[in-house]
């Protein structure tokens, strides 16, 4: 019922400002090489939410805990959310909770709380991290071993056609049988800007344990970069990969 309460689209013009865009109840979209696009976008529909929610036989109100600190916008996405919800009959009642101890004492242990997920380069270190039974973060207590059966399936498995399907089984996995908190309604586009008349830039993106600089030629950024690329090759016993990219 809450999956198909969630105005996705709404979320993104007003919380991302269209820079975004909508999830699909999985942590994986296009941005991953293996995504498979033909799995059907789930979209708001209040009547198929009320239908859902009168089925669960579920009374009373849903509480939703939120926080400035859970991402930019998240209270703003809360209050979204309570009034699309509002149209299925769906009552959500939010919380607001303190910053100080979100992390440590809301996150990962009350059921249901607004949070964020940053990428990760492949969808098996996404889905190791997060979906895995036995996963450390898995705040949404998706435990199914056929799931993470298809996970160490897919890890072996060097046909990509055949890794990719495997993928798309587990994403089919997640969007429909999760229970609980909700899964990805948005993706956030990584944004970067400069001046016009500025000769040359350098951009780092990346996760834990992952630095990719991306760099223009000009005022000494590749200097930096080869810099950082050859100090990066001295990284690999903590575990850090350093790679540069001209444009």
């Amino acid at each position: 019922a809450l999956k198909y309460a969630i105005n996705r689209h709404g979320m993104v013009e007003k919380i991302l400002r269209g820079y975004g865009g909508v999830g699909n109840d999985m942590p994986i979209n296009a941005a991953y090489p293996l995504f498979d696009d033909s799995i059907p976008q789930r979209v708001y529909d209040p009547d198929k939410a009320a239908f859902h929610y009168k089925k669960s036989g579920h009374d009373g109100p849903i509480v939703l805990r939120t926080s400035d600190v859970a991402f930019p916008g998240a209270v703003d996405a809360s209050q979204l959310f309570q009034e699309s919800a509002k149209a299925a009959g769906i009552p959500l009642e939010i919380k607001r909770e303190p910053g100080d101890g979100y992390w440590s004492e809301v996150w990962n242990k009350q059921p249901f709380c607004a949070s964020y997920w940053g990428g990760r380069p492949t969808q098996d270190q996404m889905y190791s991290t997060a979906y895995l039974s036995t996963a450390d973060w898995n705040d949404t207590r998706f435990f199914h071993p056929g799931f993470d059966a298809m996970l160490l399936a897919a890890r072996a498995e060097l046909d990509v056609a055949k890794r990719k399907g495997i993928y798309e089984d587990m994403g089919l996995l997640v969007r429909d049988y999760l229970l609980g908190e909700q899964s990805p309604a948005e993706f956030a586009s990584n944004l970067a800007a400069r001046r016009s008349d500025y000769a040359g830039f350098c951009l780092a993106f990346g996760g834990p344990g992952d630095v990719r600089l991306v760099c223009e030629p000009g005022s000494g950024t590749n200097h930096l970069a080869r810099g950082l690329h050859e100090r990066g090759k001295g990284f690999g016993s903590c575990g850090l990969r350093v790679h540069t990219e001209r444009v």
